[in-house]
């Protein structure tokens, strides 16, 4: 019988990263914030980038996780492995009226990766080191933190209903995958599954957190695929978001206190996702 995991916020898999790095070459070496140095997590001399963790585990290994490298590269790493950061991933509902929608950028970036000899994103020692320039859409949310939209053409096509974001850097050093390396199984790796939703928790606005929409993983496909939750999840209106927005803003300078601020948030009445879409069609 599969396993079934729903997560709100998570590490990307191996054919995510793939994709991303068909698209977004220059991004896929992923920088060191602050947090994460001094915590501990490794930054690569030549590359000055780290290493971060997919949810993938290695065919035929039983403590073996892909991962993405310093160089740009997906390789494998030992699920016991502590200096690895973390990138997290996570989704928001696509509302193209929305402030952190008007706010993403087009950033270009030119980053030193490794290339490998037969072009593909798996490192397979026989390339070389060389520059590279690639362009990506950059939402920065309310705390400043900048994230890869990844799915940028198909919001606006219409093809996906909610925004793939993953943080542009490795945020924190990562928890082990496997503390005493004895499984690859991303549905045990319970302290990186509660370090990402703390990480979600801390860093996003009550107005981001609002827009987070779940996705649903299976061990049939080794949790490759990340889906989101639609259906049955609700979510606030415009003018919902701007009540909240507004009433954060009231709390934060002092006009309202923690009570103040609860009694409007209970008043906000979510709605079903399909009726948002025809909101949105009709602004």
């Amino acid at each position: 019988m599969a396993t079934i995991l729903k997560q709100t916020a998570y590490i990307p898999s191996a054919s995510e990263y793939d994709k991303a790095w068909g698209k977004y070459r220059a991004f896929m070496s992923a920088k060191l914030s602050q947090k994460a140095k001094e915590n501990g997590a490794h930054e690569g001399d030549t590359y000055k980038a780290g290493y971060f963790f997919t949810r993938s585990a290695c065919a035929g290994s039983s403590c073996r996780v892909f991962c993405g490298n310093v160089s740009g590269t997906r390789g494998w790493g030992g699920s016991i492995i502590s200096y690895a950061g973390l990138r997290v991933a996570f989704n928001l509902i696509y509302n193209r009226k929305c402030t952190l929608v008007k706010g993403c950028e087009m950033q270009k970036r030119t980053q030193l990766v490794y290339e490998n000899g037969d072009h593909s994103p798996v490192y397979d020692k026989n390339g070389d080191s060389q520059k590279v320039t690639s362009t990506a859409p950059i939402i920065t949310l309310e705390n400043g933190t900048k994230c890869i939209w990844l799915n940028k053409d198909e919001c606006e096509k219409g093809e996906d209903k909610t925004i793939q974001l993953w943080t542009l850097d490795l945020v924190e050093k990562a928890e082990p995958f496997a503390e005493n390396g004895d499984h690859n199984d991303w549905a045990k790796a319970e302290k990186l599954h509660n370090q990402c939703e703390r990480w979600v928790e801390n860093n996003l606005s009550d107005e981001e957190k609002a827009m987070l929409v779940p996705v649903e993983m299976s061990s049939e496909d080794g949790y490759d695929k990340a889906t989101p939750i639609l259906e049955q999840e609700k979510h606030l209106t415009n003018t919902a978001l701007t009540d909240l927005k507004n009433a954060f803003s009231l709390y934060k300078k002092g006009l309202i206190d923690s009570q103040g601020f609860m009694k409007i948030v209970d008043k906000l009445q979510p709605i079903e996702y399909e009726t948002l879409k025809e909101t949105q069609k009709d602004e």
